[in-house]
């Protein structure tokens, strides 16, 4: 028996001749699909992207930091334990990007262009310099022509971050998209990065959003502690009260029975010179409680390294234009190669085809 294999075999330099044979009609789409790129590169905003690089201190010493560390560089979280128990840890720190308590705090951030000479809110300077391409247009005037209640811009100036109206949470969307955090895990650095069209604003915000990171950061370790030095300052203010009024008593007892040695007087002066000791005793105890809550306070505020500070970038992170026009173009050869080979000569067939006067 005879097994025959029918193959089906693709003539690739045929394909290609038959395409090229017809090098009016791909010229034709190349230029079609170069100006629809170039339209649409033109209506596409130059970003630029300032990063800010920073190193948080370490949260344990020791053997247990070298496991952590060891630990860290196969990808795994390994908890220190013991002193140091923290719940906002540098692998959430993107979470905390992303929240709407973070970001509703950089509306009011002060901006200012790279010619220097305008200066606004980050808030106003999305609505207002941000420009959208003509194609979003229509969607725009459908959503407001048939939108049911009647937009009003707010603006912040009422604003409640568990209430947000439809253009402030627009904006919160959209400087979501525009910020960002990165930990390396091998290194643990942190990689701050913000876009926007113009180059010193993002240099701004990247700069802004980094202190406001290690400030968010900051309350969150030193919260405890800071209650407790509070609690211990309002106890020390009113253990020196009492030391004070102890010691007016004592000496103005002192000083009206000086000339007295009835057995009465010295007891009660005795009972006031006691009171008045214990009083300072006291008063010396919450002196040195503040001074340990104070300590605490300091010890629990975390420590960042600034390794690369916030630059003003000098070229554009977004894709060059002429890097979208070539892409076009590419689609107009591919979308050329499709008409020819797949869909021309079965439209040549129908009456529409005849009509068109297409033909195989």
């Amino acid at each position: 028996m005879e097994h025959k294999s029918i193959f089906k075999e693709i003539d690739i330099m045929g394909l290609a001749a038959k395409v090229w044979s017809e090098k009016k009609l791909l010229c034709g789409f190349v230029v079609c699909f170069a100006i629809i790129g170039v339209v649409y590169a033109l209506n596409q905003q130059k970003t630029y992207t300032a990063e800010v690089r920073l190193a948080p201190e370490a949260s344990s010493m020791g053997m247990s930091s070298s496991i952590s560390d060891i630990a860290g560089m196969m990808g795994l979280n390994v908890s220190s334990g013991g002193n140091s128990v923290d719940a906002i840890y540098p692998e959430i720190y993107p979470e905390v990007f992303a929240s709407s308590d973070f970001i509703v705090k950089l509306f009011n951030i002060p901006v200012t262009d790279k010619t220097g000479q305008h200066t606004k809110s980050y808030y106003n300077h999305l609505l207002q310099d941000t420009k959208a391409p003509f194609w979003n247009y229509p969607k725009y005037w459908l959503i407001k022509a048939f939108s049911k209640k009647k937009h009003v811009a707010h603006g912040y100036a009422k604003l409640d971050p568990r209430r947000l109206t439809k253009e402030q949470s627009d904006v919160c969307n959209a400087i979501r998209g525009l910020i960002s955090c990165q930990q390396q895990k091998l290194n643990n650095v942190i990689t701050i990065s913000a876009i926007d069209t113009d180059p010193c604003i993002a240099a701004e915000i990247a700069d802004t959003i980094q202190r406001r990171l290690q400030e968010y950061i900051t309350f969150y370790r030193t919260h405890k502690a800071r209650i407790d030095l509070e609690n211990a300052r309002k106890i020390c203010a009113e253990a020196k009260a009492n030391y004070v009024r102890a010691t007016r008593r004592y000496a103005g007892y002192s000083d009206a029975n000086q000339d007295l040695v009835l057995e009465s007087y010295k007891t009660t002066q005795e009972d006031l010179e006691n009171e008045m000791q214990l009083r300072f005793n006291i008063y010396q105890q919450t002196t040195q409680q503040v001074q340990q809550a104070s300590a605490r306070v300091q010890e629990n505020t975390p420590a960042f390294t600034v390794i690369q500070s916030a630059v003003v970038p000098m070229e554009p992170s977004s894709t060059p234009r002429y890097y979208m026009v070539l892409g076009f173009m590419v689609l107009g050869v591919v979308a050329d190669v499709i008409w020819v080979l797949l869909l021309r000569a079965p439209l040549a067939g129908t009456r529409l085809g005849k009509k068109l006067g297409l033909k195989h």
